[in-house]
């Protein structure tokens, strides 16, 4: 039960008006507090049902906004009382919803077993009440906890049913969420290429979110994976966490702000600026203590770790490391705990202890074939087959009721010889018999004409079925390839474009010009004036670039407000690029009655830079040279370095 007046109000408010709500959540949070103070009164004045269901409703919200405000302590506090007033009220869904939140927070806080029971126990309810919100929630998180103790196929079973329902929700809920966790999958068991593909998909999903710290969370996602596998280049993975941390900053929330400092310290550690990473760890230690998240903690210390030993002092570092092992084992995480005892074997190797070092290094070598053994491996790799074919099936399909047409013609054919064969036979027997059973024979040539007319007919509609069939294949291959509100080609055909431009680049020997274009400040558009003025800009944008970059570019949406260009042979590509910036900014765009006054931001890259680049290589480089374009004043084009020491050069754009 929820105790009532004073001092329940009070304790509430305290908590939530602390330093770390700014801005709107601060206002959201206090008045939902306020909400809760009064909500016991009115009860007592109408001791009714609805009361006490707006009282929850309150809870639920003033419980995910103390998750923001990274208030542990009110989170667990709001999350105990939720769970009494659904027990109480006999909601099962409510229920259910309440023990998923108790779950998510048990599980921050290392208690698995807890985490597990909970969420189990909330999933048959969620599935049964057809509640997709909570469901996916719920299927992240059960697939997190696979994951982190190796259970790769389960992992990733939950969690492609939940980006399948996340996407069929119109519009859809919150894609990128499944995304991330598909690519820390896939880097776990080591498959870099397809992490980093995910990630950038993510990011991409991410900005079509009404909320901006789903793009603060997909940039400070990017740089984790980027501090790993790329980790004697630092720049792009520090511009990501950078332009993240200002975000969460923003929007009070400090679980956000932990996760960014995190990212730039270790972008820090791998730039050799040792002294500024670990302050940068102290201060997330004391935060993520503060918080009451044990696995950050857990993260923090093997970083810390790490850094002692890059800086020579392997004793402090196996010292640390012994730590994070131990809150690893405490969180269930073999992954980590590989990863760990693999660190920890190089420090006793460096202490001169050998045989620590070897129990360390055949503990690594155990934990690392339990998680990525035959067995394991086979088990995915027939899910990601399954899923394959799960793709493919439409495609099939579409075969198969060809070849269903292309048999029937052939019967059509083989009756037809049948029936002529037949006629001339009926015909030699009608002549031998022609006095006695001429009205008989007569009959019977009636018959066979009329059926002869029906199977015309049939092959006729077979004929136009056929016809209609390929013109709804041509039909559905062109919408496939467009996107549909700019007419331009969609992201999927844009990249078989670009391509397709690369290898006849490499072919011919010559260059290749990508270019990657943003509409500066696209949101205020959709914010001020609605979406169907925006999507009247994204149109006009549209038919400028198309027209801007002459007839040798091929030009495409990416999705949102971003576009790809590409230009055969790079001729003049920065003249071209700074024209087409300065002809967009000095035309108006028309859109619901208003003159829109729109700049663009471009970033460029040259094949000759990169002569052995893939495509997901030049996009990098492209979109790396966007960010610097939107992070030094917008409005600008921006040229990928082709100096090698990770530095952007400007070349043109607007003087601030």
């Amino acid at each position: 039960m929820l105790p009532s007046g004073p001092e329940r109000s009070g304790k509430i408010v305290a908590r939530t008006g602390g330093d770390g709500l700014q801005g709107p959540r601060a206002w959201r949070a206090l008045a939902l507090a306020a909400l809760l103070a009064v909500a016991p009164a009115l009860a007592q004045e109408h001791p009714d049902t609805d009361h006490r269901r707006d009282r929850l409703a309150a809870l639920a919200q003033s419980h995910q906004a103390a998750i923001e405000n990274g208030d542990p302590a009110l989170v667990e506090d709001l999350a105990t009382r939720w769970l009494e007033l659904a027990t109480e009220l006999d909601d099962n869904l409510e229920i259910a919803r309440a023990r998923l939140a108790m779950g998510s927070l048990r599980r921050r806080q290392g208690r698995l077993d807890d985490a597990r029971h909970l969420i189990d126990a909330a999933l048959p309810v969620l599935r049964s009440r057809e509640q997709p919100r909570a469901l996916v929630t719920a299927l992240t998180m059960r697939a997190q906890m696979h994951r982190s103790v190796g259970e790769y196929y389960e992992s990733l079973a939950l969690e492609t049913e939940s980006l399948q329902l996340r996407r069929a929700q119109v519009p859809p809920e919150r894609p990128h969420v499944s995304l991330f966790h598909l690519a820390a999958l896939y880097e776990q068991m080591e498959d870099f290429e397809r992490a980093l593909s995910l990630q950038y998909q993510a990011l991409s999903a991410a900005r079509e979110d009404a909320d901006p710290t789903a793009e603060a969370s997909a940039l400070s996602r990017l740089a984790g994976l980027l501090n790993d596998l790329q980790p004697g280049d630092p720049d792009e993975a520090r511009g990501h966490a950078q332009a993240s941390l200002a975000i969460m900053q923003r929007a009070g929330n400090r679980p956000g702000v932990l996760n960014a400092r995190f990212h730039l310290a270790r972008a820090a550690s791998n730039a050799g600026r040792f002294d500024e990473a670990e302050a940068l760890f102290d201060a997330c230690f004391e935060e993520a203590v503060a918080l009451d998240q044990p696995a950050s903690q857990a993260h923090i210390q093997f970083r810390r770790a790490e850094l002692a030993l890059r800086r020579g002092d392997a004793a402090t570092a196996r010292g640390t490391m012994l730590d994070a092992i131990a809150r690893y084992e405490r969180l269930e995480n073999r992954h980590r705990l590989a990863k760990a005892y693999g660190l920890l074997a190089d420090m006793e190797r460096a202490l001169g202890d050998t045989e620590a070092e070897l129990r360390a290094r055949l503990e690594h070598y155990r934990l690392r074939d339990a998680l990525l053994g035959a067995g394991a491996t086979r088990r995915v790799n027939d899910l990601i087959d399954q899923l394959r074919q799960n793709s493919e099936r439409a495609r099939i399909e579409m075969l198969e009721r060809d070849n269903q047409i292309q048999q029937l013609e052939l019967q059509q054919r083989q009756s037809g010889q049948r029936l002529n064969l037949l006629l001339w036979l009926l015909a030699g027997l009608a002549a031998a018999m022609l006095v006695v059973r001429f009205r008989a024979s007569l009959a019977r040539s009636r018959l066979l004409q009329e059926r002869s007319r029906v199977l015309a007919e049939q092959g006729e509609a077979l004929s136009a079925a056929n016809h209609q069939l390929a013109a709804q294949a041509r039909e559905l291959k062109q919408l496939a390839e467009r996107d549909a509100l700019t007419g331009l080609p969609n992201r999927a055909h844009g990249l078989r474009l670009l391509q397709q431009a690369l290898a006849s680049a490499r072919a011919s020997d010559e260059d290749l010009g990508v270019l990657i274009l943003d509409l500066d400040d696209f949101k205020q558009v959709n914010d001020r004036y609605g979406h169907l003025a925006g999507d009247a800009v994204l149109r006009q944008t549209s038919a400028l670039l198309s027209k801007g970059l002459g007839e040798d570019a091929t030009v495409a949406r990416l999705g949102g407000e971003e576009f790809l260009a590409v230009i055969p042979a790079a001729r003049d590509l920065f003249a071209r690029a700074e024209h087409l910036r300065l002809a967009f900014a000095a035309l108006g765009i028309e859109a619901d009655g208003h003159r829109l006054r729109m700049t663009i931001s471009i970033g460029a890259v040259r094949l000759h830079q990169l002569p052995e680049a893939s495509v997901p290589d030049l996009l990098r480089a492209a979109d790396q040279a966007l960010y610097a374009a939107k992070r030094t004043g917008r409005n600008r084009v921006i040229a990928w370095p082709n100096s090698g020491d990770g530095r952007v050069v400007e070349l043109h754009g607007a003087q601030h």
